[in-house]
């Protein structure tokens, strides 16, 4: 294990709330300890005052304490402070024993996420090379190893990651899934509510595509992001809502209104950002 890994580890150990009970036990235990040692101190000072044979009977009547047969009075208070210590250090060692073993529990899993870190990132690569060679064993390759990452240790990127070769291949159903629960680990993200939107708008379900891609669009300017590339993603997208329905109304008038709304409040604020058509894939029929 690196021990990096292990540092950190025992330092989120440290901070954690079963860690902070032990210390408040710990505390309380050795408080404990300074004023029985203390008591004892002032007992053993009340019994010098006296004859030694009547310390015994003094510990028992003053003090409610009974020596076990054959102690004298202060072998039998050694032994209570002898005891006292014994039981605080035992529950110290219990305590760190405890905080020590949430430490390397806690580095294990961190050790296990770098893992999971590194074969999500080998298997996206494998991905991204398998787009450009058109070789499916790869893309089969690609979609285990992050489905297992994520279902190990569940992160907002590797779920986009899986969205994004559900997408490639094919499967809109398991790339929207993907996209929520990305959404579910980080819901103040456009990115999910986008690709959901889009993947809608690709199934035919317009309205609820449009309130996903209304929604990204919010986040967008809630998190004021400085990215005019993404808002245009979100502006064509949305166009794009309005174009479908465009295509799939019966009579002129609507086909004219969702066309002069995908254009208008979409398509030229987008393009108005982009100054110009590039890398744009905006639909070009004109609707009489």
């Amino acid at each position: 294990m690196d021990i990096d890994i292990l540092i950190k580890g025992l330092s989120e150990a440290a901070k954690s709330p079963l860690s902070f009970v032990a210390y408040v036990v710990i505390s309380i235990a050795w408080a404990a300890i300074t004023w029985k040692e203390a008591r004892i101190k002032n007992i053993t000072k009340a019994l010098s005052l006296l004859p030694e044979e009547k310390r015994l009977k003094a510990l028992e009547l003053e003090y409610k304490l009974i020596p076990k047969a054959g102690l004298s009075s202060r072998e039998f208070l050694d032994h209570e402070r002898k005891k006292y210590y014994l039981f605080a250090f035992a529950i110290s060692v219990i305590a760190i024993l405890i905080v020590a073993t949430l430490g390397i529990y806690r580095s294990i899993e961190l050790d296990k996420q770098k893992v999971v870190g590194e074969t999500m990132n080998i298997a996206y690569q494998t991905f991204i090379r398998g787009t450009t060679t058109a070789d499916d064993n790869r893309f089969a390759t690609a979609i285990g190893k992050i489905e297992e990452s994520v279902k190990i240790s569940p992160s907002y990127s590797g779920y986009v990651n899986l969205a994004d070769i559900y997408e490639e291949v094919g499967e809109v159903d398991k790339a929207i899934w993907a996209s929520q629960q990305a959404a579910l680990l980080d819901p103040t993200n456009p990115s999910p509510e986008n690709m959901i939107g889009s993947l809608l708008k690709d199934k035919g379900q317009l309205d609820a595509a449009e309130q996903h891609l209304l929604r990204a669009m919010s986040l967008f300017d809630a998190k004021k992001i400085k990215d005019d590339e993404f808002r245009v993603t979100i502006l064509v997208n949305t166009g794009n809502v309005y174009y479908e329905r465009a295509e799939a109304a019966n009579l002129p008038s609507q086909k004219m209104k969702y066309a002069e709304i995908a254009i208008t409040k979409y398509y030229e604020p987008s393009l108005a950002l982009r100054g110009g058509l590039q890398n744009m894939s905006i639909p070009g029929k004109v609707y009489q």
